[in-house]
């Protein structure tokens, strides 16, 4: 499960959800860390700030995003969690990837 992946995939994971849910403003490095289920010491190890963990999160969500639009379902759940996938698949991403990017998915598309 979620528990048995490295600190910084958890913090992934738990980003995107958080973000789902609570939008870039409301959420907050600590519940991203609570929703891990890591320390927010352990996460902070791996990502400074919260910048840097959305930062993280971007190229993976545009991989996927390019995957699916390619029609490789395969490669669009490679190296993803159940969670980023479930996420992810749900249609959110053009709220998570900054509206130039995801403009750039959609015509590719």
């Amino acid at each position: 499960g979620a528990r048995d992946a490295p600190p910084r995939l958890q913090s992934l994971e738990a980003a995107v959800a958080c973000l789902e849910r609570h939008g870039y403003a409301g959420a907050t490095t600590q519940q991203i860390a609570a929703t891990a289920d890591i320390s927010r010491g352990a996460m902070l190890h791996h990502y400074a700030t919260k910048q840097e963990l959305i930062a993280a999160v971007e190229p993976v969500a545009r991989r996927f995003a390019a995957a699916l639009v390619a029609g490789d379902v395969t490669a669009a759940e490679a190296n993803l969690t159940p969670g980023c996938r479930k996420a992810l698949g749900r249609g959110w991403l053009a709220r998570l990837l900054p509206r130039r990017l995801a403009r750039e998915l959609a015509r590719t598309g």
